[in-house]
């Protein structure tokens, strides 16, 4: 695969994983808007459908667009940078070259050093490292998102700038920072698991079709990133969960006190410390449910971007070395 090649410069990597990535996110944008709508509601799928479509049509399946460009382009574009900077920087740090090699000239032994493929647990630590920092880097604008995704109409804010503008004004750091440790524990996991389980799946398939794996497949690579993505996605949902409620917790804040009084008032009334007890405990079990509230909507949505994005960016990649040669 190209996208593991070392020779590559990181702002290559970055500029074709932002192409890739900004593609596939447009694409799967209205599924998005779907999965908020399922999980902040608690609605059905069908129910949320509806809902949405009855906004506007379909320009409403398309809120929070315009963030992408913000958020998810940006936070592409430095995951794919990083990824490559942190292999580099571990092989340079924790993976000295092979016996024999220190006499070498130091591109020949650098040559050889780099033969050696990372195993999974190095794999684990470069995704998880570089996924963590620009989660922290781009949260304001993964929270602005939510928010756009989730308002029904304009009465909250008008534009993406505005709500940046009005959350910052607002909440200050805190609410621009909304949710972002269950974001790490969301999204760093998942890039952890997600880069040495495609790598695996890829070396799998590659074995059983008897492909060569120095040799690039895009078939290989949009199943690789489809099952691995899905698989990942499953894992790590509910903290996907917990950090879309969190990011949205200023907007629905109050109707939530508000329910909560009025139950907390209908169960005084009631009297009965049974009855009390048993409304807890199905409280209690409905939150527990709602972890795993959209999760077919959203490994359907993951497994397939993953696949889009690693795919389009594999080609770019042979673009990019292909043109790289033309010029040298």
């Amino acid at each position: 695969m190209h996208s593991q090649d070392e020779t590559i410069s990181p702002l290559v990597h970055a500029l074709c994983g932002s192409v890739a990535g900004t593609a596939s996110a447009l694409l799967m944008q209205p599924i998005e808007v779907i999965k908020t709508k399922v999980i902040i509601d608690r609605v059905s799928y069908s129910t949320a459908l509806r809902s949405i479509f009855s906004e506007g049509g379909i320009s409403p399946f398309f809120k929070g667009a315009p963030a992408i460009f913000l958020g998810v382009s940006p936070g592409i574009a430095l995951y794919f940078g990083m990824l490559q900077v942190s292999r580099r920087l571990f092989r340079r740090l924790f993976m000295a070259p092979p016996i024999g090699t220190g006499s070498l000239s130091g591109a020949v032994a650098s040559s050889v050093g780099q033969m050696r493929e990372f195993r999974t647990w190095e794999l684990t630590a470069i995704a998880f490292v570089a996924r963590a920092g620009v989660t922290v880097l781009l949260n304001p604008a993964l929270t602005v998102r939510s928010r756009m995704e989730y308002q029904k109409n304009k009465s909250y804010y008008s534009s993406v700038w505005d709500a940046l503008w009005r959350l910052a004004r607002d909440e200050g750091f805190r609410g621009m920072m909304s949710g972002v440790g269950s974001s790490i524990l969301a999204n760093a996991p998942f890039s952890a698991i997600y880069l040495p389980l495609f790598t695996q799946v890829h070396k799998t398939l590659s074995r059983l079709a008897c492909v060569h794996t120095g040799k690039t497949h895009g078939g290989l690579t949009l199943v690789s990133g489809f099952v691995a993505g899905s698989l990942t996605t499953f894992v790590t949902h509910p903290m996907e969960v917990i950090t879309t409620r969190a990011q949205v917790r200023g907007m629905i804040q109050k109707d939530e006190a508000m329910g909560s009084m009025e139950s907390d008032n209908a169960e005084k009334d009631n009297g009965s410390s049974d009855v009390i007890e048993k409304s807890r405990f199905r409280r209690m079990w409905r939150d527990t449910r709602n972890l795993w509230r959209g999760i077919t909507v959203q490994c359907l949505k993951r497994g397939i971007t993953s696949s889009i994005t690693w795919y389009t960016f594999d080609r770019l990649l042979k673009t990019a070395k292909l043109i790289e040669k033309k010029l040298l």
